[in-house]
């Protein structure tokens, strides 16, 4: 069996009649006879104007209706049949003739195509009324057919495209995919791919291809349609959420860089102040030396003013005393013993504390006339203060000294300071 043409295929989906621009019958399919009742030969050569009329039955031209190359025709209208008028809805559907001419298809609707296809113009209205661009190609990939979609997405007319080839209005930087989604649909039946299509101001756009191959009822691939969509928005979309992630991106960086030098200048604080506690501690450690060997020199020094005192003066003091002096001069004696005591026993005894003070000066005064003896109403009448107050000055001795509680007289303590001091 020989492999019949796309025509061939299409006269026999329902009622349909090819007409030249002229009118004229081209070729019409069996279902087109049957409603006129006519045979090939009465209806081969005819004029559009011997089978359609009006509605109300006056003879139509094919000049009188308003054929657009942008799309299909639909209209209510009167069959001429064996039988007289019969009521139709036809679509007519510009089209390219095999002659290069264009050519228009008419769908013949009627409830006496009973062995037909009577949806055959749904799908039609279908095809031309589709949001996405569609056409359909030969198999040299010559266009046969386009819808509105894609007419008003390309900005042609019908007859600027119809009967070119599909290369006409795709990017010639895209023709290597052009030819291998071809390949791809003829050998395994369809392609799914981003494309570049150009409209006829030139501009060019990216576009989602889809195509697929026609087959007969045979099997027998005969033509191959395209679905066409846009991807010029959705592009813009993605380059903006591309342009959003990159300034993100930068802008993580830029805080993962600021992070970065915020903990290096950190860890640099920590070890400048670890340095600084070092050097602190090395301070620290040779001021304690200093002031250990202050107070050693210190005490030193008291130890040997006592150690002077005690092989200097006291010797001469005992002198005086055993000789026979004015009362005068002894009592002045006795007043220098007293203060040498005195003297000798703040050198000799321990007043400094725990916390590093000593005792205040009107303290040790009161410390040298208790371990001289004296009252504490005496006390205060030489240092013209209240007994109270002086009870005070025992109070806080005691306390600096370490004899709070029970740990012994204050009188006691400092009189055996004094011993221990005159014995050394």
């Amino acid at each position: 069996m020989s492999k019949r043409t796309s025509m061939e295929t299409v006269l026999e989906h329902g009622a349909i009649v090819i007409f030249s621009r002229h009118g004229t019958v081209i070729a019409a399919n069996d279902g087109f006879h049957r409603i006129l009742g006519q045979f090939s030969d009465y209806v081969s050569g005819g004029q559009f104007d011997d089978f359609v009329y009006s509605e109300d039955g006056a003879s139509l031209s094919i000049d009188d209706l308003p054929i657009s190359e942008r799309g299909p025709l639909h209209l209510k209208a009167k069959l001429k049949t064996g039988t007289g008028l019969v009521p139709m809805m036809i679509t007519l559907i510009p089209m390219l003739l095999a002659s290069g001419e264009t050519g228009f298809t008419m769908v013949v609707q009627s409830p006496r195509v009973s062995d037909g296809y009577p949806g055959l113009s749904f799908f039609s209205d279908a095809f031309q009324q589709s949001c996405e661009g569609m056409y359909v190609t030969d198999l040299n990939s010559r266009v046969l057919y386009i819808n509105s979609a894609f007419l008003r997405m390309h900005g042609y007319r019908e007859h600027e495209i119809l009967g070119k080839h599909q290369s006409f209005f795709h990017s010639p930087k895209d023709m290597f995919t052009l030819v291998s989604a071809t390949r791809q649909v003829l050998q395994f039946g369809s392609f799914e791919g981003e494309v570049l299509h150009v409209t006829k101001s030139g501009e060019t756009f990216p576009a989602l291809l889809l195509s697929s191959l026609i087959s007969d009822r045979s099997g027998n691939p005969e033509a191959v349609l395209h679905t066409v969509t846009n991807l010029s928005e959705f592009k813009a979309a993605q380059d903006k959420l591309i342009s959003a992630n990159d300034r993100l991106r930068e802008r993580v960086n830029s805080l993962e860089e600021l992070l970065r030098e915020s903990t290096r200048k950190h860890q640099e604080s920590k070890e400048e102040v670890k340095k600084c506690k070092s050097n602190l501690q090395k301070v620290e450690e040779a001021l304690s030396m200093l002031i250990a060997g202050v107070q050693e020199q210190k005490a030193k020094i008291r130890e040997k003013i006592v150690q002077d005192i005690s092989s200097k003066l006291s010797p001469l003091i005992n002198r005086l005393e055993i000789e026979n002096l004015p009362d005068q001069v002894r009592e002045l004696t006795l007043l220098l013993r007293h203060n040498i005591d005195n003297l000798k026993l703040a050198m000799s005894r321990d007043v400094a504390i725990d916390n590093g003070n000593l005792l205040t000066f009107r303290e040790l005064r009161v410390c040298e006339m208790i371990g001289s003896g004296l009252s504490s109403k005496e006390i205060a009448c030489i240092l013209n203060i209240s007994p109270h107050t002086v009870f005070l000055y025992r109070a806080k001795i005691r306390r600096k000294l370490g004899l709070s509680g029970n740990k012994g007289d204050l009188t006691s303590y400092l009189r055996s300071t004094t011993s221990e001091g005159e014995k050394k």
